[in-house]
Formats: C-alpha cells, sequence, structure tokens
C-alpha cells in the first residue's frame, strides 16, 4: 500500500515565507493589444558563480488577455524571456524578494519581415519640446483617417502597428504647449517610420507668461512712489561645471517680461514694483528652472542666480 506524504501546515507557512511571486502580461509594442499564447520562460540565474544553481526553468504561456504568472518562487535573480512567431524575442533580468509580488509588462516587437504582416505597417512618434528637445509627457496623437485621439505614454513615446498602408493626416496637442501643425504620415506595408512631432511651449509667447504658482500681485500703481521701483539681477549658470551661461531666456512672472543673459551670463529687470514675483530660465540642452517667492522691496535690487542642469546624452540632437 502507498502511503501519500502530507504536507505540514508550518513546511507550507515557510514555503510562503521564502518565495517571491511573478505576474504580468504580454502585449504588442506601444498599444494594450494583448498576445495570447505567447511564451514566457523564467531562467535562474545566480551572481555567485562558485554558488551551485539548481537550475530551475519555468515556462508559461499567456492566456487571451496576455496574462501570466509564476508562483512560489526562491528569492534571487532570474532571466525573463518571451517568445511569439512573427515577433521578436524578449529578453529582461528580474530579482524576485520573498513576499514581495513582482508585476512586469512585456512588449514584443512586431517583425515585418514576417508574412502575416507584409499587408500592414506601423509608425513610431516622439513628441518633443521644440525649445530643449526634451519628451514631453503624456500627449495626445489626432489621427483623421482613424476618427480618435490616441495617447503617447508618459514618455511621450508611441508606436502604432498593423497601420494599413496609406497617408495618415494627423496634429498633436499636450498641456501646456501650442498644437503642432496638420502634418502627414505615409504607412508603407511590412515597413516602419518615425515621426518626430516638436511642440512650441505656450510660454513663449509673452501675452501667456505665467506663473503658476499662488503668488500675490503686486501693489497697484497707485500706491507706489515712482522713485520706489525695485530690481531684480542675477546669472544663469551651469550647475555641472560652475560657469555662466550667455543667450538664455529669463522670464518674469506674472507680468510676462523676458530679457536674456548676457556674455557674463548676467540679466536684470528694472522699474519693477513692489511685489512677489517668480523668475524663469531657459536655454535649448538643458532642464528648465524656475525661481518662486522673489521679494521685490522699494529701491532695492533684489539678486536672483538661476542654475540649469544639462539635459541627459540621449536628449541631445533632437
Amino acid at each position: 500500500m502507498t502511503k501519500l506524504k502530507v504536507a505540514s501546515p508550518d513546511s507550507i507557512l515557510s514555503l510562503f515565507k521564502h518565495s517571491g511571486f511573478l505576474t504580468g502580461h504580454v502585449f504588442v509594442e506601444g498599444t494594450t493589444v494583448p498576445l495570447s499564447g505567447a511564451m514566457v520562460i523564467l531562467t535562474e540565474q545566480t551572481f555567485d558563480s562558485t554558488a551551485v544553481s539548481s537550475g530551475i526553468v519555468v515556462r508559461h504561456r499567456a492566456d487571451s488577455n496576455g496574462a501570466f504568472s509564476f508562483d512560489f518562487l526562491p528569492e534571487g535573480q532570474y532571466y525573463l524571456e518571451s517568445d511569439c512567431p512573427a515577433y521578436f524575442s524578449y529578453t529582461d533580468s528580474v530579482w524576485i524578494e520573498s513576499q514581495k509580488p513582482l508585476i512586469v509588462a512585456i512588449e514584443l516587437v512586431p517583425d515585418y519581415s514576417y508574412s502575416s504582416f507584409h499587408k500592414t505597417g506601423s509608425v513610431q512618434f516622439e513628441v518633443t519640446d521644440e525649445s530643449t528637445g526634451e519628451l514631453i509627457d503624456g500627449a495626445s496623437i489626432y489621427l483623421r483617417e482613424l476618427n480618435g485621439t490616441i495617447d503617447t505614454d508618459l514618455q511621450g513615446v508611441r508606436f502604432l502597428h498593423f497601420l494599413k498602408p496609406m497617408c495618415y493626416h494627423f496634429y498633436v496637442i499636450a498641456n501646456g504647449f501650442n498644437a503642432s501643425p496638420d502634418d502627414s504620415a505615409n504607412v508603407v506595408a511590412g515597413a516602419s517610420s518615425f515621426h518626430e512631432v516638436k511642440l512650441r511651449e505656450i510660454i513663449y509667447f509673452r501675452n501667456d507668461l505665467s506663473c503658476h504658482e499662488n503668488h500675490h500681485r503686486p501693489y497697484p500703481v497707485s500706491m507706489i512712489d515712482p522713485t520706489s521701483f525695485g530690481a531684480i539681477t542675477g546669472k544663469v549658470i551651469d550647475d555641472n561645471v560652475d560657469e555662466p551661461i550667455c543667450d538664455a531666456y529669463v522670464y518674469l512672472a506674472p507680468y510676462g517680461i523676458e530679457t536674456t543673459s548676457d556674455s557674463t551670463g548676467t540679466f536684470t529687470f528694472r522699474g519693477l514694483r513692489p511685489g512677489v514675483y517668480c523668475a524663469t530660465a531657459r536655454v535649448p540642452g538643458f532642464y528648465r528652472t524656475t525661481k518662486h517667492e522673489i521679494q521685490v522691496m522699494p529701491s532695492r535690487t533684489i539678486e536672483v542666480n538661476l542654475l540649469l542642469y544639462e539635459l541627459p546624452s540621449f536628449f541631445e540632437g533632437q
């Protein structure tokens, strides 16, 4: 007679305490289209080359919603792979922690050389700030032929796959920026095209300059002695190398006054009524910076330095 071995409650609890969990979905890149039946493989990998690996390899097929899960995984480093016919393979490294679920989203890129894709094409959009080249979060793309708006991701990027070959007309909008002019994208069967859309920030226009902080408005003119105006001066400085930046645009809110820094990085605003202001500096290749709560007093000059931080190298040239 064969006896069944029943696990004790303590052993089950111990297994739970020392195991982690991995769940996620497999999508077509840049979309929320699930890839049903995609194979997901998890392989154990150790950092210690002298350690003996247990060689854990587990496989799971994504369900109709593209979902998959791996339960009771020993804590450690793993390789996560995914494959699906007509798509390029995906590989990444993940760390599993005990009693902590790890949620991932796998995006597989279509292989347009595959026979089933030869009748469709794709387009990649990137929405950037015209002045700095910085990607704009959460922009919206309106495609007339699709009669709808499609949002970019948080990095200002959007991929559109399985498009019928034709010319698509579109424009792009984003909060704080002017809408892009009408443009078009030609989709070719079996190919992918790239479109960078540059938007101009509304703050560039004098009448639209504003400080988003809840500042008090400066005193009415009738309360001010014309000889008691104040001033703001300072320098725009590259914080990385502690050197001045020339030709930087500096905006003063809430009245939308603007100027540029000189060869020594110096800027000056004169004839200011007493009150609270904020100054914003912009220059291509750097993050914008704003100094808030600048208190201007009668017959006094306030010194304010604006430190700019250089954009990462992968933003350059965009």
